[in-house]
């Protein structure tokens, strides 16, 4: 493995971990109101959003980097989907308690 490839892969590991950690983030700070029904907090979108945003810039360039990584590719995208799926099963309100 060159150079090039291992900045590729810390890369890939550090857009999955940004993506994975901020989604229980939002979880966690949203759990009472995602077992309550009332669903996610507008908030929420927002964040993830900004931090989608953020973590794919970083696997772009690890994709310039070493495109052939596909697995990684694969994990991910799953970890941008996982956010996208929440707010589309449950609905998105704006509470304040």
């Amino acid at each position: 493995m060159n150079k090039k490839q291992k900045i590729a892969n810390v890369l890939y590991w550090l857009a999955i971990a940004f993506s994975v950690l901020n989604f229980l983030a939002i979880l966690i700070i949203g759990w009472e109101f995602i077992f309550s029904g009332k669903g996610v907090g507008s908030f929420a979108v927002l964040w993830a959003g900004v931090y989608a945003t953020i973590s794919t810039i970083i696997w772009f360039v690890a994709f310039l980097l070493d495109s052939e990584r596909t697995k990684l590719t694969i994990a991910y995208w799953a970890t941008i989907a996982a956010p996208v799926l929440l707010f589309t099963l449950l609905p998105v309100k704006f509470y304040i308690e």
